[in-house]
C-alpha cells in the first residue's frame, strides 16, 4: 500500500512539474512577444519622438531590434513578389500604370 501511494505521489509530482514548465515556458514567449510589439512600435516613431525610456529599451534588446527590422524588410519583399506574380500592377514610379496612362501609352497585360 505504501508503494502504491509512493507511486502516485511521484507520478503526480512528475505531472507537476512538467506543467509548472509549460506555464513558465508560455510566460517567456508572452514576455517577449510584449518585448518585441513594443519594441516594434518605438522603432516606428521617428528618432526626436523616442523618450529616454524608449531609447532604453531599444538600447537594452539589439537582438530584438535586429530581428524586427529583418522582419519587416522579409515583408516588403514578400509583398512585392506576391503582388508580382498575381500580375497586379505597380501604379507608382516611372513605369506605373499612372505615369504611363498619363503619357498616353497603352498598357499591356501583366504591365
Amino acid at each position: 500500500m505504501a508503494d502504491i501511494a509512493k507511486t502516485d505521489f511521484l507520478r503526480r509530482s512528475v505531472r507537476k512539474v512538467s506543467q509548472n514548465s509549460y506555464i513558465q515556458h508560455r510566460n517567456a514567449k508572452n514576455e517577449l512577444r510584449e518585448k518585441v510589439r513594443k519594441v516594434s512600435e518605438i522603432l516606428k516613431k521617428p528618432e526626436h519622438e523616442r523618450t529616454f525610456d524608449d531609447k532604453a529599451l531599444v538600447k537594452k534588446n539589439p537582438d530584438v531590434v535586429k530581428t524586427s527590422q529583418r522582419n519587416a524588410k522579409r515583408l516588403k519583399e514578400n509583398k512585392a513578389r506576391l503582388l508580382e506574380a498575381a500580375s497586379i500592377p505597380d501604379y507608382r514610379g516611372p513605369n506605373g500604370v499612372w505615369t504611363l496612362l498619363r503619357k498616353g501609352q497603352e498598357l499591356r497585360y501583366g504591365q
